[in-house]
């Protein structure tokens, strides 16, 4: 126990070491947020990549959802219509299964749609370098302008030593 209590008191008292930051990401560094030597708080923004297209595709993407939402309304009500004519008998069966796949795959389009979005949003969040912690900037190595292309690993944007 007590040695146990002796390492957990040498870990507190080590300094921290500065850690390199970079984003998993390829882009253009649009904006440093951040200026060396600048105190910084846990999940402030320190290096935004351009996200120009990444919007342009978000809004195609939020357009395709709001279209398949009328499709799928649209599909369901045709569905229920076939259906109370089928259960008076007034339609084959091939017709009520043909409304039925007609329904289903309009809600795997939205919800294919609606993934989409959610990808976009993610690869958005991926495009800002946020402070993991608090902390001090100690080096940058950015600029805006800048072209990223982390493909076999990631380019340190800067070196932040945590308080």
């Amino acid at each position: 126990m007590k040695r146990y209590l002796l390492l957990v008191l040498l870990l507190i008292s080590l300094p921290l070491q500065a850690m390199e930051l970079g984003l998993s990401v390829a882009g253009v560094v649009k904006q440093v947020h951040v200026q060396e030597g600048q105190k910084v708080k846990k999940g402030q923004k320190l290096v935004s990549l351009d996200q120009g297209a990444l919007y342009a595709a978000r809004t195609a993407a939020s357009d395709q959802v709001e279209y398949l939402k009328l499709n799928l309304d649209e599909a369901q009500r045709e569905f229920e219509r076939n259906e109370e004519l089928y259960d008076r008998g007034q339609i084959a069966d091939r017709e009520f299964q043909q409304a039925q796949v007609v329904f289903a795959r309009a809600r795997s389009e939205l919800s294919s749609a609606e993934a989409n979005v959610a990808r976009v949003d993610q690869e958005l969040r991926y495009r800002t370098l946020r402070a993991p912690v608090a902390g001090t900037v100690k080096r940058i190595m950015t600029f805006p302008g800048q072209a990223l292309s982390n493909r076999l690993e990631i380019t340190p944007l800067l070196e932040l030593a945590p308080n």
